[in-house]
């Protein structure tokens, strides 16, 4: 194909520049191996960076001192008094009744101006009066609680419901009674509510035999006797016992009911005790001497 098909292409071409050898140095340079090389890539920048804008403010001292929580109070002190001076607070004295501190030449406290020698008033939740209250309010509740949750000596009622666990007793030494031609001394209060077992004369006087607990309250219950125990006899032909007293009256005052029977619901109070060379009361084998002065049955 000739050349004249493609017009204007061998006139774009342009002959290649020839490259120029690099110069040699002159004769009067000395080649030194240990020149930095030049980095011919490397442009230098023809624009300088500005510079910092100085700072008129003068660079702070760190302080070698540690952190004082202090050091606020103390300067307020020094403020308030101006003869305080810094590092005196160790020869400072303690006003005892405002408790600022102040410096050992004061006769009488910055803050208060009360003198050191002064007495001492005590704060009002320390005064004696005040602590008489309240040592007068712990005795009333002490006493309010035994009252309310102590034994009841008042005459029960004479049901199933009113059936206690046992007789409630107190020792508690009383007056001496004369009694006929004995003397009863009285060794404390006496309560009681219980099913009679039984009744009987001994020494002329009227024992009951009194039992207490679920086998009382369960009136279809067969109570027996073993001995000097009162209780029932299981399906096994096993004894149970139940807490029972013997019970020795003394009725001055005719408040026994001779109409009485076993399995009747008795209800007692008076005082516990022995009457003078005839009988007396034995707690540890649950027997007692008793002056009724109040008296219930029922079923």
């Amino acid at each position: 194909m000739s050349d004249d098909f493609f017009p204007g292409f061998q006139e774009d071409e342009k002959p290649a520049t020839p490259q120029k050898k690099p110069t040699k140095p002159s004769g009067d340079a000395t080649f030194n191996p240990f020149d930095e090389p030049v980095n011919v890539l490397a442009v230098p920048s023809t624009t300088a960076p500005p510079p910092a804008p100085k700072s008129s403010a003068k660079p702070r001292r760190k302080s070698s001192a540690g952190f004082d929580a202090f050091a606020g109070s103390q300067n307020q002190e020094e403020a308030d008094d101006a003869d305080l001076k810094p590092g005196s607070r160790k020869d400072l004295w303690i006003c005892p009744h405002c408790g600022a501190g102040n410096r050992p030449n004061r006769d009488t406290c910055r803050s208060c101006g009360k003198s050191p020698d002064e007495a001492v008033a005590a704060p009002w939740f320390k005064q004696p009066i005040f602590l008489m209250g309240i040592g007068g309010a712990v005795i009333g509740l002490i006493l309010l609680y035994l009252v309310v949750s102590g034994p009841s000596f008042a005459l029960g009622p004479a049901s199933t419901a009113g059936i206690g666990e046992d007789v409630v007793t107190e020792q508690a030494a009383g007056d001496s009674i004369d009694f006929g031609d004995n003397v009863f001394i009285q060794q404390g209060r006496f309560a009681a509510v219980g099913r009679l077992h039984s009744i009987k004369e001994v020494d002329g006087f009227k024992q009951l035999t009194l039992v207490f607990g679920d086998q009382a309250r369960d009136a279809r219950a067969k109570l027996i006797a073993r001995g000097n125990k009162v209780g029932i006899q299981n399906g096994l032909g096993n004894f149970v016992a139940s807490p029972t007293a013997h019970i020795t009256l003394l009725d001055p005052d005719g408040r026994f009911d001779a109409a009485t029977e076993a399995g009747a619901i008795v209800s007692l109070t008076g005082q516990w005790g022995e009457l003078d060379g005839v009988v007396r009361s034995s707690p540890g084998s649950a027997s007692y001497v008793v002056l009724i002065n109040g008296y219930r049955t029922g079923l």
